[in-house]
């Protein structure tokens, strides 16, 4: 294979060019700068490590004189603080704070952990304490309880993919103890390149490595324009629009061949009203796809296109991790626009983990192995996996098989009429595809469903529901854990119904309301206008007792499928994620 050293100018000289010039936030600005690979500010990230003493704030506000930087709060003055200690212990780096005080600082989607050592300074006597909080995109992910003197708290937070992070101090009775995050540091940091545009070269496989954002909707991080085999591995891929996609303002390239392995993606907020965060991937006519132990975050997942040129030649979905699957609509303002009243208004884009539309002829295709998590509220996906009028071949299906999905939700999640959830066959006509032994769990509207198809095989799944949020709210689904239905505007004209069929599956799915808090629709096999079922059943189980929310039996019913899917990956030797 043939590598690709990533630098604009010797890019341009291999034939990967830059597309622009790359608008990157940096801990240092607390903004963006304009100049292509513009990263070298006086207060920029560095790769690996970076304490939070070394950075420029966004904002800040303390109860006493400014945030000091590697030294205590001290008195109202700047710089007139003491060595940070906390029980004795000396911390050489961190951020002595008086309460109540708030930090943020711009991550620029570049770093995976923050990690400290919190408590109240030495210099407040032994009465003191606080609470410390930690904010991550506006959410809170950490709250360490009251801290007395003398006492340490270890923070230990994701901060992969965000963007913002920020750091609250409150004094535990109302008054102002001053307070340290010790040796306070952003961790597995890295440093992105602008855009890059892959162009033909020579006759062998390309090979590109190395981490890429655009911060430009228009403007994917990666854009293939060959059809040589493309590898992309070993990457971190961040963007406000499609972060690896074969098209850009409108025109694309057909019969790609692309693998993509080892990498990172994390969707952006576009900042521009009614746009949504891009796909981690963006084929159209591709020949092969290989796309395989990857993790995306906040993406609008993996779409793939088919074409009229030739069909699809190979495709491979396996062994990624997704996280919050993402079609919300930007408010322009840093925010998310939001429904009210009826999920039918659509302030989304109907996005999938992955999605097949109009591939067709396709002989070898596996959607496997993959961990795909939708969190309510940060996330709002359609169909986790959506077969849109595509087909395998006959003795060889689409094979859609061990695969750990877990949420599907409107935005806001209690809204009705949301109609995503797991996995469906959809548009008039898909065929020849097996969805066999997969963890659907908690995923509002349906579960696994056959709206339209033949030659379509549901068997061995467990699908789980409970209809009902984290917080006891009803979730805004209404179908079935497992349908078959026929939409009314597809002909059934030369359809064998006969070949769908739906066998060896574990159903549990609540469909709860106010009335009835223990509403279940497990299984619903729809007949045609001649009462002819749409698809075969056999041997499936419903879990007992049928008459209530599977929680109220078996409240660890949940946990105990993820540990079972999870204890599958050891037994198969499959490892999910990037190696």
């Amino acid at each position: 294979m043939t590598p690709l050293q990533l630098s604009p100018l010797l890019g341009r000289l291999l034939g990967v060019s830059a597309l622009l010039s790359l608008t990157a936030c940096t801990l240092g600005g607390g903004g963006r700068s304009g100049a292509p690979d513009a990263f070298l500010t006086s207060q920029s990230m560095k790769v690996g490590q970076n304490f939070l003493s070394a950075a420029r704030p966004v904002s800040a506000s303390n109860g006493v004189g400014p945030i000091e930087n590697d030294r205590s709060n001290g008195t109202a003055a700047a710089n007139d603080g003491q060595p940070l200690r906390v029980g004795g212990q000396t911390f050489a780096r961190g951020l002595g704070v008086s309460a109540p005080s708030s930090v943020d600082y711009d991550l620029g989607a570049q770093c995976r952990a923050f990690t400290a050592q919190a408590g109240v300074d030495d210099e407040s006597g032994s009465a003191g304490s606080a609470t410390f909080r930690v904010f991550v995109d506006g959410r809170q992910v950490f709250d360490s309880g009251v801290v007395r003197a003398g006492r340490v708290r270890d923070v230990n937070v994701n901060v992969e993919g965000a963007e913002r992070l920020r750091l609250v101090v409150d004094g535990a009775r109302g008054d102002a103890s001053h307070a340290v995050w010790g040796d306070a540091k952003l961790q597995d940091c890295v440093v992105y390149k602008a855009p890059i545009e892959v162009t033909p070269r020579g006759s062998g496989t390309l090979t590109l490595t190395g981490n890429y954002r655009s911060d430009d909707p228009d403007v994917p991080a990666i854009k293939i324009s060959t059809t040589q085999p493309v590898v992309i591995e070993n990457c971190v891929v961040a963007g406000r629009g499609h972060l690896i996609s074969t098209r850009k303002e409108g025109a694309y390239t057909t019969r790609a061949n692309v693998t993509v392995r080892n990498c990172r993606g994390y969707g952006l907020n576009p900042d521009i009203r009614m746009r949504e965060p891009g796909r981690f991937i963006h084929l159209q006519g591709a020949a092969r796809v290989d796309i395989r132990n990857n993790f995306l975050k906040q993406t609008g997942g993996i779409y793939l296109h088919g074409g009229a040129d030739a069909p699809m030649q190979r495709l491979q979905i396996v062994r990624n991790r997704a996280l919050n699957i993402d079609g919300r609509r930007s408010d322009g303002k840093g925010g998310w626009l939001s429904a009210t009243g009826s999920d039918a208004q659509e302030p989304f884009v109907r996005v999938q983990f992955a999605q097949l539309n109009d591939v067709r002829g396709v002989a070898d295709a596996e959607i496997a192995w993959n961990r795909v998590e939708n969190e309510p509220g940060f996330s709002r996906v359609e169909d986790n996996i959506s077969v849109y009028e595509s087909t395998g071949v006959p003795g060889k299906p689409i094979r859609i098989h061990h695969n750990l999905i877990r949420g599907a939700y409107a935005y806001p999640a209690t809204l009705t009429g949301y109609s995503g959830g797991g996995i469906i066959t959809d548009g008039c006509l898909s065929r020849h595809v097996e969805i066999t032994d997969n963890t659907v769990l908690q995923t509002s509207n349906h579960g696994i469903a056959i709206a339209n198809g033949e030659h379509v095989i549901i068997r061995g799944n467990r699908v789980l529901g409970t209809g009902v949020l984290p917080d006891g709210r009803l979730a805004g689904g209404a179908d079935s854990g497992i349908y078959v239905r026929w939409a009314r505007n597809c002909s059934q004209a030369g359809v064998n119904l006969s070949t769908n069929v739906v066998a060896d599956n574990t159903v549990g799915f609540g469909q709860p309301s106010a009335s009835d808090p223990d509403r279940r629709a497990d299984l619903y096999v729809a007949p045609n206008p001649q009462g002819r079922a749409l698809a075969q059943q056999s041997g499936n189980t419903r879990v007992e007792p049928t008459d209530e929310r599977i929680t109220r039996s078996q409240p660890d019913i949940i946990e105990n499928a993820v540990t079972e899917w999870e204890g599958l990956l050891g037994s198969n030797d499959v490892v999910v994620g990037p190696q």
